[in-house]
């Protein structure tokens, strides 16, 4: 009588595990055929369908990356094959779990994080919806894996975001896309069904930022630290245990911007953090002149560089960091012909909006 109970339990416990498998198996592909709407959904879709260990550098931010960094620049004109993990107001929190989700498919030569995001808490100003998205831009767009669990409990709960219905969603973000099955349905039928796509995933819309606003430049490098607020000094500590723990090399640095007196005072209590920790580190804003960064004409706006001054600040970070980590130049070597294909496309896209704008 025992054995037949025993063996019932068991039978149960099989039938539960079998059913949760096909579950999940289930989920992540009903998942990955829905995809989401945020902005950085095609980026980090092609990021995840290129070839594995492909790319030689990542990088890791919020908005001064991917409108500092110019892959395709790099492509041009150095061969490095490069990519920008990047989304706008990117949590603090969410930084050692990028590192991880990199590290699933690929296995580049040096991953480059912009600490400019470090000296606020979380990483972000925002609030409401706008925070929602911060979090969302980032863990929807992972590999759904245990690592993307961890990020979401870390992150949301960091940002207050962990309570009620949409604490759920974040986890099973099927739960809020369902509904663009329609959507998705429709783009099947007319071909405009998201896909990868390395123009626009690399560049994010470089059209736009073509315009010029005349800028102050960077306060002056500051002889006494400013305090961080809040959580950051924690959430600084745990993105320096993440750097030291990566298996590969990580660069630390700040892109060129025009910053504030109390951004750079901050940015001096994390840089004094990573000289007690044995890290090096980049601040560029303090050769901003030797890179002709312009002022008057190669700023977007006050925190973000346009096209020509991306182009020239990748020009010099792409030098440095081929001299550093020893880089290959992949430029005419097989299977690269998607990267020529993309940079052709890039130029037209981009240099036809200039001389559009210049016409009017």
């Amino acid at each position: 009588m025992k054995l037949q109970k025993a063996k019932k339990r068991i039978k149960r416990i099989v039938h539960i595990a079998i059913f949760c498998f096909i579950f999940v198996i289930a989920y992540v592909g009903v998942s990955g055929a829905i995809g989401n709407n945020t902005p950085f959904y095609k980026k980090l879709l092609t990021f995840h369908d290129l070839p594995r260990n492909s790319v030689d550098v990542v990088f890791i931010g919020a908005s001064h990356v991917h409108r500092g960094w110019n892959p395709l620049y790099a492509w041009k004109n150095y061969g490095i094959v490069s990519y920008s993990w990047a989304t706008n107001s990117q949590p603090t929190p969410s930084i050692p779990y990028i590192i991880k989700d990199i590290l699933l498919t690929q296995s580049p030569k040096v991953i480059v994080i912009d600490y400019n995001g470090l000296n606020r808490e979380n990483g972000t100003d925002t609030m409401g919806k706008a925070r929602e998205g911060a979090l969302r831009n980032v863990t929807d767009n992972m590999t759904n894996s245990v690592n993307r669990l961890k990020a979401v409990y870390t992150i949301s709960k960091a940002l207050g975001l962990n309570d009620g219905y949409n604490g759920f969603t974040y986890y099973f973000s099927l739960t809020l896309y369902h509904s663009l099955w329609e959507q998705r349905l429709a783009q099947l039928i007319d071909g405009t069904f998201p896909k990868p796509d390395l123009v626009n995933a690399t560049t994010r819309n470089w059209t736009v930022y073509l315009d010029s606003t005349s800028n102050p430049g960077p306060a002056p490098r500051p002889e006494n630290p400013s305090d961080l607020p809040g959580l950051a000094p924690q959430q600084v500590q745990d993105v320096i245990d993440a750097v030291k723990e990566c298996n590969v090399p990580v660069e630390l640095i700040v892109l060129p911007y025009s910053s504030y007196d109390w951004e750079r005072g901050r940015l001096l209590t994390i840089e004094n953090e990573f000289d007690k920790n044995g890290l090096d580190y980049f601040d560029m804003m303090d050769d901003a002149t030797e890179m002709g960064i312009d002022y008057s004409t190669d700023y977007y706006d006050r925190g973000h560089l346009n096209l020509w001054g991306a182009q020239k600040a990748t020009d010099f970070l792409a030098k440095y960091l081929i001299a550093k980590y020893d880089l290959p130049d992949h430029r005419g070597e097989l299977g690269m012909k998607a990267w020529d294909t993309a940079y052709a496309e890039y130029y037209k896209q981009a240099y036809a909006e200039y001389y559009k704008q210049a016409a009017s």
